[in-house]
């Protein structure tokens, strides 16, 4: 009778355990899960809960910035390309407030608005020195393909996402974890073939 209740406790403990590494490990499907969903059903709360726009704002302006600065120092240094370069650095923050929003996001993903899109207006703003904002035109969602993978630990994953199956509207989304089971947005790798 003692053996018994050792037994079940044991598989109980296993079961426990399993259970709790099922969850760990499958919450980041479930959150990618979701916000296809909320994609699907254009629910903007439950999209907005999977983002942290402060750390995707500051990540995109660092990715961008660095690109120009890379840019930059490839060409020689002369003073119009000094003024050239922070009309750019303004255009970066300007194009970074202006995309990540709620509704940006959401086209995003969903493939409404691509890099090819956002590409042709960072150019124009680039070129433009004037404040005027340009108005982008809507498309509908196209098919949007998906892949799904963890990073270097269990505490960052990524998600591939591909209008259309184009590899040149490719976007790499980077997910963290909150605490066991959530996780947010925190980053947008953008494939830098963007010039």
């Amino acid at each position: 009778m003692n053996f018994i209740k050792k037994t079940w406790g044991w598989m109980f403990l296993l079961l426990a355990v399993g259970m709790f590494m099922f969850c760990y490990l499958g919450s980041p499907y479930w959150a990618v899960y979701s916000i296809k969903q909320a994609l699907a059903d254009r629910n903007q709360e439950v999209i907005d809960s999977y983002i942290d726009f402060d750390s995707l704002r500051t990540n995109l302006k660092n990715q961008l910035t660095n690109q120009v600065e890379m840019q930059f120092a490839e060409k020689q240094q002369k003073p119009i390309n000094q003024v050239i370069q922070a009309f750019s650095y303004e255009a970066i923050d300007n194009l970074v407030d202006q995309y990540v929003t709620p509704e940006g996001i959401e086209d995003l993903f969903s493939g409404a608005n691509t890099l090819q899109t956002i590409k042709k207006e960072f150019k124009l703003k680039e070129e433009s020195t004037s404040a005027k904002q340009t108005n982008t035109q809507k498309k509908s969602p196209s098919n949007v393909t998906w892949s799904l993978n963890y990073g270097d630990n269990t505490n960052q994953f990524f998600a591939i996402i591909r209008p259309n199956q184009k590899e040149n509207d490719k976007i790499e989304v980077s997910l963290v974890r909150e605490g066991f089971f959530d996780w947010k947005v925190n980053n947008i790798l953008l494939p830098f073939k963007f010039n």
